[in-house]
This record gives structure tokens, sequence and C-alpha cells, in this order.
């Protein structure tokens, strides 16, 4: 048995020994046959193995994957391995390469400056990969730059939304990922952060099947946008999502990126030596890559942010430092503002740096700088930030023209950027609708599928149901389609009314605002020229009198001269509160918030504005009843601005009742009642008096800037609108009125 046995053992172990043989040589090839999906391999790896390959088919999947890799399509290395990549498959022509000398087209014809012929091979080269279903992600997201260049941002959108229904039908879905990236920068060149990241989010959704370091990158991304967005706390939960995983695959640049946005997010909640931890941090990944006699944006942002941190801590020398090495990087090589590292804002952090420094002059300069770089590179969002700084910075100066310019150049484009964003809006709707009828379509084409793989006998009888299947669903789409156009133009219809109301209510507030102005002002300024009149008047009766030399005479001229200079000053002086009142009103606010006694401030504030009414009127007398609640929490506010809108309230409830006692004698008793009360998780004060009331026809008009009760002339009317800004807008606060005309008016504020 055993004598049997051993011959076809000898043969056994012989045919076994080859199939190890064979399989260990299929693992090896393989490794270049799976190249076109190997998302999570390294390129300079890569690299390193092409002078190793010999067999020109392996050559050619090599140089394949190795342009298909490559982070930037328009690089010499990129054209050079195309150009082998030709050359190995002319011997045996074991590839398709036509897309491939698209892209070499392209990259000639870009480097000759023709870009527009240059985009053209490129969409030619795309359109050839996808007869082959060839996954691309990287080479789609780099056409996007073509468009860019050529500032065909709504050509860029309908391109790979085109683009994007294709590879969902037709697949492969990784393409789709990156259509997704595209579609989330073209929304952020809109500034419409939140159709940017929800492009992104969808592309990291898919990446994540596939591409762990796109997958990371989008998480980075979205979190990077989430900051500028102002939404701290999600962006810093994507940073953190994402930085671990490119910490691991020891992506250096991605890494900074990362922890430069983290410092951001830090500095925008105050956190300085968090904001600094990861700076310094950032520096480090940054320095780790960094080649010599290029330029590193992400270096020269991370320098900056920490320049930009040592302002905020008011440590100008230190800030210079940092600020002048970011400088030096940037003057060297010429960078925008606008980098794949972030955005280097080297003038308005120099701006901020000469703010600290007192020197307004360079201040102004270095922000008109960036504000102008900004519009040369078409930046929506940097636009946005430097007009808004500059209508403040202007203002602050007394530069009322400047200013007024810029704010007319923020509304207009604030107004453009909202009618851009409508309109995505509704492209968005539509491409919805796309993507329904798509799947679908899929749906539909799956179930064919399946009745094709049925073998049943009767043919004929399946043939008629799917042609009456087809004819219902031309039906139905045809319905839908037409449907579509309706609503389509309706909601169209009701956007145009929408803008419309908008801009008639923004003009009729403006409207309102111009008027009480130019009447408020008036009044003074007339009396000014008046009395300014007489005393010209006045001064040729003097010199008459004195060429008289009538003492008597010039003493009674003299005295009238003074009461006229006197109503002059007053005057002016009335001007003056009305300017700074408006001032105030429109004035941001600098204060910080602190935890304070609202009864202890509450009777500060009633025993000042008495004191202060008695002044003007000896014989005033008034009952003040207080109910304040003694365990009544410390609250967290600004309590020069509670402070204020105390004071305007007690001061217009002490005028009340006084002009009512005036009128009705001893036979009125004014009264003041004052009382605090807590109630749930928020604080109530209430200031009533039983004085005049307030007409109940212009109640909803008394918190208008200008609008006023009381006598013109005595008051500029802008007492109520502040409070009610302060309480609504810097406290997120409430402010009601109750009242009855000719008995009482009641004033409640909830914190």
């Amino acid at each position: 048995m055993q004598d049997y046995l051993l011959p076809i053992l000898k043969v056994f172990m012989t045919k076994k020994i080859y199939f190890l043989f064979l399989l260990l040589s299929v693992c090896i090839s393989n490794t270049v046959l799976k190249a076109q999906d190997c998302f999570n391999c390294n390129y300079d790896s890569l690299l390193i193995q092409l002078p190793k390959v010999k067999s020109d088919s392996d050559r050619v999947k090599l140089l394949t994957l190795l342009i298909d890799k490559s982070d930037n399509s328009l690089s010499d290395r990129t054209l050079e391995h195309i150009g082998l990549l030709l050359e190995a498959n002319r011997k045996e022509n074991l590839a398709d390469t036509r897309p491939y000398v698209e892209m070499q087209k392209g990259i000639l014809a870009w480097k000759k400056g023709d870009y527009r012929l240059s985009l053209s091979n490129f969409k030619n080269a795309i359109s050839l990969f996808d007869t082959k279903h060839k996954i691309i992600c990287d080479f789609l997201i780099n056409v996007r730059n073509s468009f860019a260049i050529l500032d065909l941002q709504d050509e860029k959108k309908e391109y790979y939304l085109n683009k994007l229904s294709y590879y969902q039908v037709n697949g492969p879905y990784q393409n789709a990922a990156a259509c997704y990236h595209a579609l989330g920068s073209y929304y952020l060149s809109k500034a419409d952060y939140n159709l940017s990241i929800t492009n992104y989010l969808r592309a990291a959704n898919l990446y994540k099947r596939f591409a762990e370091s796109y997958y990371y990158n989008e998480l980075i991304v979205v979190g990077n946008l989430y900051d500028k967005w102002g939404n701290l706390d999600k962006a810093k939960y994507y940073l953190n999502l994402g930085l671990p995983l490119s910490k691991a695959r020891g992506d250096s640049n991605i890494t900074a990126y990362a922890l430069i946005a983290l410092s951001s997010a830090s500095l925008k909640n105050q956190q300085y030596n968090l904001a600094l931890k990861y700076t310094d941090e950032a520096i480090s990944y940054s320095n780790k890559n960094r080649p010599v006699n290029t330029f590193d944006a992400i270096y020269a942002v991370a320098l900056l942010q920490k320049g930009l941190i040592y302002v905020y801590q008011n440590h100008p020398d230190t800030a210079y430092n940092f600020l002048i090495k970011s400088k030096t990087l940037s003057d060297q090589f010429h960078p925008k503002i606008t980098t794949a590292a972030g955005d280097l804002e080297l003038d308005y952090t120099f701006y901020l740096y000469n703010l600290l420094k007192l020197n307004y002059t360079a201040a102004g300069s270095y922000l008109e700088s960036a504000y102008k770089k900004a519009v040369d590179e078409k930046s929506s969002v940097l636009q946005k930030k430097y007009l808004r700084e500059l209508f403040t910075f202007y203002q602050n100066h007394q530069q009322l023209a400047n200013a007024s310019e810029y704010i007319k150049r923020y509304f207009i484009l604030n107004d453009l950027l909202e009618k851009e964003q409508n309109s995505v809006k509704i492209a968005q709707f539509e491409n919805e609708q796309k993507e329904q009828e798509q799947s679908q379509r899929i749906i539909t084409l799956r179930q064919e599928k399946a009745i094709q793989d049925i073998k049943i006998s009767n043919r004929n009888l399946i043939m008629s149901l799917t042609i009456m299947g087809l004819i219902i669903v031309c039906g139905l789409s045809v319905f839908i389609y037409r449907q579509l156009i309706v609503n389509k133009n309706t909601l169209k219809s009701l956007k145009k009314t929408q803008r419309q109301l908008i801009l008639s209510e923004k003009m009729a507030s403006l409207g309102e605002m111009a008027s009480g102005i130019a009447h408020e002002i008036q009044n003074p300024l007339n009396f000014v020229k008046n009395f300014s009149e007489v005393t010209i008047d006045i001064a040729g009766e003097m010199n008459a009198e004195i060429e008289k030399g009538n003492v008597n005479g010039i003493k009674q001229l003299s005295s009238e001269l003074q009461e006229n200079l006197d109503k002059i000053i007053f005057h002016s002086n009335k001007a003056d509160s009305i300017v700074k009142g408006l001032m105030t009103h429109t004035r941001k606010v600098t204060g910080h918030k602190e935890m304070i006694d609202l009864n202890k401030l509450i009777d500060e504030h009633v025993h000042i504005s008495l004191q202060a009414y008695k002044a003007t009127d000896k014989k005033f007398e008034v009952e003040i009843v207080k109910n304040y609640d003694v365990e009544l929490p410390v609250f967290e506010g600004i309590p020069q601005e509670i402070g204020v809108v105390l004071m305007n309230l007690f001061n217009n409830a002490f005028y009340s009742v006084g002009e009512k006692r005036k009128r009705l004698g001893d036979t009125y008793h004014p009264t003041i009642w004052i009382s605090s009360s807590k109630f749930a998780e928020q604080v109530c004060i209430k200031i009533k008096d039983n004085g005049q009331g307030i007409p109940a026809h212009i109640t909803d008009k008394i918190f208008q800037p200008f609008y006023t009760t009381k006598p013109t002339g005595q008051f500029t009317g802008l007492g109520l609108s502040l409070s009610y800004d302060i309480i609504t807008k810097g406290h997120d606060g409430k402010m009601n009125v109750e009242t009855v005309e000719g008995e009482y008016a009641e004033f409640v504020i909830t914190l």
C-alpha cells in the first residue's frame, strides 16, 4: 500500500510546489494589475519602483498609476510620465492611451498660455476615461482649478453637476466623490458655506468607503469652513475627527492645515494659550516636508497665525517678529491671499498690528491694500469682511464720506451674494429632482435586467407588458416634467417678489432714518443761524455806538451780544448731543460682560435719575415704591449698557409724572413702582409710572430712532431706541410696554 502511494505523493508534492510558485507570481503581478484602485498607496513609494520595473506591460501599468495619482496634472513630472507611457505602449499597444494623449495636449496648451484649449483637451480626456469606466478622482479634482483660472465658476458648476449625474447612473461611484468635492469649492467661491459644506460632506461619505486619506482631508476642510462660518463647536468636532487619521498616516501638510484651523477656532474663543499650542505644533509639522527655495503656504500661514495671536494678546513687539517672517516669505514668492493652506491675510493682520500700535495712517493703508487684493482675487468672503472693517475704521476716525462709501459697497455685495445664493438654492432643488429621476431610472433599468434574466415561455406577453410599462413611465415623466417647469416658474416669481419686498422695506427704513436726522438737527441749526445773523447786526450797531462814544448804548448792546452768544452755544450743544446720541446708537459693543447685582444697579440709577430731575424742578416730589426680589440671582451682562437703559426709563418716568403734576396740581400724587423678579431661567424688571401714558396708536413706534412723544427740540428721540437695541441685540432679551393713555405706562425688561 505504501509503495503504491509513494509515486502519487511525489507527483502531488511537485504539483503543490508548482502551484505555490504560480500563486506567488500572480500575487506579485497583481500589485501592478490593481494599481488603478490603489488610493491609499504612497506616490513617492511608487515612484521609487519605476526604475525597477523591466517588462513593458508592468511599466505601462505603473506609469498609468503614477499619472493617475499625481496631485498636479500640470507638472513637468506628469508630462514626462505621459511621454514614457506613450513610448512604452507604442511597442505592444497594451493599453488605450487616447485619454493620456489628450492630457498631454492639455498640459502643453496650458504651458503656452492657451487655457481654453487646455481645458477642452482635459474634458476630452475625461470623456475618453468615462468610456472605460475608469476611476479618475485626482484628475477630476485637478481639472476644477482650470475652471477657476479662467473664472468660469458657473460653467464649472454645470460641468460637475452633469458629470455627477453620469457617474451616479453609470459609475464608478468613486468619481462622484470628486464631483462633490469640486461642487463644494464652487459654492465656497459664492460664499455659500451651507451648500459648500453639504457637498464636501457628501464627498467624505463616499471617500470613506475606499480612500482614507481623501476622507480625512474632506473632514478637515469641513472643519475649516465651519470655523470661517462661525460655528466653532462644529469646526472643532470635524477637525478633531480628521486630525488623528492624518497624523496616523504621517500626512504632515494636512495635519498642519488642521492644526491651524483649530488654532483659529481657539483664538475666536479667546483661548490664547491653546491657540499658541496648536500653532506651534502646526509649524513643527510644516517644517518636516518644507523644500528649500520653494514657497510653503502652510508654513507662512502658521507664522502669520502665531503673530495674529500675539496681536490679540496685546503683545505687538512679539507679534511683529512672526509677521515679518511670514511677510519675508510672501515677498519672495508673491502668493495670493487665498491659498490651498488657508487665507494668507498679511495686510489685514498688519492692519490689526498698526491699530494696536496706534499707527492709524499705516493701519488704514494696510486695510485698503487687503481689500484691493480681495477684489482682484474675487474673494467674496474676504471682500465682505474687509468692507465691514473699513466702514468701522473710517467711522471711528470721523471720515464719514469714506465710511458711507464702503458701507454702500458692502450692501451691494451682500445683496448680490444673496441673489446668487437664491439662484443656487433653486439649482439645488432642480438637482435633487434630477437625482430622484435618475434613481427611478436606475430602479427601472435593474427591473428590466431582472426581467430579461428570467426564462419564461411566453416572451410576447412580457414584451407587451414592458411596452405598456414604458408608456406609463413616459406619460408620468412628461407630467412630472411639466409640473416641475410650473413649480420652477412659480418659485422664481416668489423669490423675485420677496427680494422686492425686502428692498422696499430697506428703502422705507432708510428714508425714515434720514428724515429723522434732518428734522432733529435742522431745529438747533436754524437757531444758530438766526442768532448769528442777529449777532452780526448787534456788532454793527456796537461799532456805531463806539464811534459816538455812547457808553450806555455799548453796555446794552454788549449785554444783548452775550445773550445771543449763550443761545448759539446752547443750540450748538443741542446739535452736538444729537450727533453723539446717533453715534452711540450705532456703535459696536466694546464692553465686557460681568456678573451684575441687578437690585443694586437699579437702586443706584433710580437715585441718580431722581436727583438729576430735581435739579431742573426744585419742587418735584414723587413716591417710589420698590419691590425687589432679595433672592434675585446675579446676571451676566455689561453694567454700563444696562445702566443706560435704566437711566432712559427712569428719566422718561419722572418726566411723565412731572408733566402730569404740572397739569393737575396738588390733586395728583406722582408714583413710580419698581420691581425685580425671577421666573424659570429669566430675570424680569418692571418700571411703572402713573403719568400721562402713551397713545395706543403710537406704541409700535416708540422704539424707532428719533421718534419721541415729547415737545420738538427738547429731546433727541434716541433713548428708547438705544435701550431696545441694548436689551434685544446686546443681551438677547426682550423689552415691552403696557400703557393706557392718561393713566399709566409700564416697561417690562426680560433678560
